[in-house]
């Protein structure tokens, strides 16, 4: 906790990229044991940040470092829609109904332009 009783966390990030390593609670990760974190793992500390900062804070650099390690592909399949709506969408279809077939060909189509390939 830091002097206002808020929750802080201890986190290990590389300087040369930005990527945390690791990121746990401060009062259970100790200094000493986030520097023999590093020096166990033959890295060298010169070479990462070593700090503290609200959980939020963290939970937000974990996200966006996620985010950015997703390919466009996987960021497709996560929006696309569901197998099972795409069964219904074509068997509505071949039924004389393409309302349903429209809307997803639609969402496919404004997914891929949100994430265009390579």
């Amino acid at each position: 906790m830091d002097g206002n009783g808020v929750n802080m966390n201890r986190y290990i990030k590389e300087l040369s990229t930005g990527k945390i390593l690791i990121s746990i609670e401060a009062d259970s990760f100790p200094l000493t044991n986030a520097q023999e974190f590093l020096t166990s793992r033959n890295l060298k500390v010169e070479d990462y940040e070593i700090g503290e900062k609200a959980p939020e804070v963290i939970d937000e650099w974990w996200q966006t470092q996620n985010d950015s390690a997703m390919t466009y592909a996987d960021k497709r399949k996560a929006e696309y829609p569901s197998l099972e709506s795409v069964t219904v969408a074509m068997a509505e279809k071949l039924e004389g109904n393409s309302v349903m077939w429209d809307e997803i060909t639609k969402q496919r189509q404004d997914i891929k332009d949100k994430y265009p390939k390579g």
